[in-house]
């Protein structure tokens, strides 16, 4: 029983980066048409999610994704005053059928990624998205 809990549990989670990880292509692609730069950043630099996720443990439990992305793109997006970073969790098939419209998908989770919270990690700059609750 408690393996097949643990099983179950193993496969949601990798689900859920699988979405992660799309979403985070998305986002790549829409930040792309902000601007000339952002769009030469993104193509040259580095903005992927890391592999996995953690338990955030503090006033609201829940699972954390990073971002990890090169110092131009932190740059930007902490200077560009309408740039914006956030997160959509949906499936595969959800994200296609949006054609783009990520915004107005009915079944998603997501949230805003607060860019003052952009923090250097080693050589990269990284950001954490939490799904509580």
């Amino acid at each position: 029983m408690r393996t097949k809990r643990m099983r179950n549990i193993l496969l949601w989670l990798a689900s859920v980066f699988l979405f992660v990880f799309l979403a985070g292509i998305c986002m790549m692609q829409s930040t792309q048409k902000k601007s000339a730069y952002a769009a030469t950043a993104l193509e040259t630099g580095v903005f992927e999610m890391n592999d996995g996720v953690s338990l955030r443990f503090s006033d609201e439990n829940g699972l954390r994704f990073i971002v990890k992305m090169d110092e131009d793109i932190a740059n930007f997006v902490k200077t560009t005053e309408d740039a914006e970073m956030g997160f959509i969790i949906a499936p595969e098939s959800l994200m296609l059928a949006a054609n783009g419209d990520y915004i107005n998908m009915t079944q998603k989770i997501g949230g805003a990624i607060d860019k003052n919270k952009i923090y250097q990690e080693g050589d990269y700059y990284q950001a954490n998205a939490c799904i509580t609750g």
